[in-house]
């Protein structure tokens, strides 16, 4: 039987990809910190203790075709130490890739993300725009796919590196519960200006993505932007928002240099491009190569995200 290593396994993303694995006939081995941390029934534990450059993954590894490392520090903004963001990112992806290509992993795909083209973008982004991360977060995961790159040339290892924007589904933390939560308890909310579009990608589809770039010969090497067909603005994806949940949302038209101000006032100026700017990415490559299409589109996986 196939076997599949999914890192970080009792993550948002990890647990639901080791569901969709287990429901392929796939075996599936997850790795977790401690024993604490629950896996999905069905899914092998193994507890690496924390992640970094001296992690063991041997016994991880054993009988392993395909690693999906998606174990990581997760992108907080109240962690500001370049060091935990380097050890956990960069390096761990490292000692994972060296020891994966030792122990004959086939391939190694690594979840990466479209903060290493920064913040911002005029454009929609191709994966050969250029990379000008902002955030720590932003800056690691690049150094880690560099890495990453650079051990595949020296071995046998193929490598595939996916670049999701804000991913989002039932239980999604991060900014879609932030988002969701001021939907449903706030009936005013200050985002009738927020009109530049992002990419977002639907959990459903971004599960079918990396499970295509395990299996398909045309994946081996590449790096893939990954997003929904539908771009959305803030303004627009409240509305939605609220629509499915059947509550009142009315947007009022703040500026959005007032706004700029205002979250700089209260130490949350990184918040403003992620409401007010435009990040688009380009996903012609993975239709191309990979002949991939999202089976959903973004208001039929708010629905699905949204039942309580």
């Amino acid at each position: 039987m196939t076997t599949y290593l999914v890192t970080g396994a009792n993550g948002f993303i990890a647990n639901r990809l080791c569901t969709h694995l287990l429901n392929q006939g796939i075996a599936v081995i997850g790795t977790v910190r401690d024993a604490s941390r629950s896996v999905p029934k069905g899914v092998q534990p193994k507890v690496t203790g924390s992640i970094c450059a001296t992690t063991d993954w041997s016994s991880a590894l054993t009988g392993v075709d395909v690693v999906y490392h998606l174990a990581s520090t997760v992108h907080r903004l109240d962690i500001q130490d370049a060091a935990i963001y380097q050890t956990t990112i960069t390096a761990a992806t490292a000692t994972l890739a060296e020891q994966a290509a030792a122990a004959g992993v086939k391939r190694l795909v690594l979840l990466s993300t479209a903060s290493v083209y920064g913040e911002t973008s005029t454009n929609s982004l191709t994966e050969d725009a250029q990379k000008q991360p902002v955030t720590l977060y932003g800056k690691t995961k690049l150094q880690a796919e560099m890495e990453l790159q650079a051990i595949a040339q020296q071995t046998a290892l193929e490598t595939v590196i996916v670049r999701a924007p804000m991913v989002y589904g039932k239980d999604a933390p991060g900014n879609f519960n932030a988002l969701v939560r001021l939907v449903q308890k706030i009936p005013l909310l200050p985002f009738g200006l927020a009109l530049e579009k992002r990419s977002f990608i639907g959990i459903d589809n971004l599960l079918d993505f990396l499970l295509l770039c395990a299996r398909s010969p045309a994946a081996a090497n590449k790096v893939f932007n990954v997003a929904d067909d539908d771009d959305m603005n803030l303004k627009d994806l409240c509305m939605m928002i609220a629509l499915i949940l059947h509550k009142k949302c009315l947007l009022l038209p703040v500026p959005p240099a007032l706004m700029q101000v205002g979250l700089t006032a209260i130490g949350k100026a990184s918040m403003y491009n992620k409401l007010f700017e435009s990040l688009r990415l380009d996903v012609t490559r993975a239709k191309a190569v990979l002949a991939w299409k999202p089976a959903h589109t973004l208001h039929e996986q708010l629905i699905k995200a949204l039942q309580l």
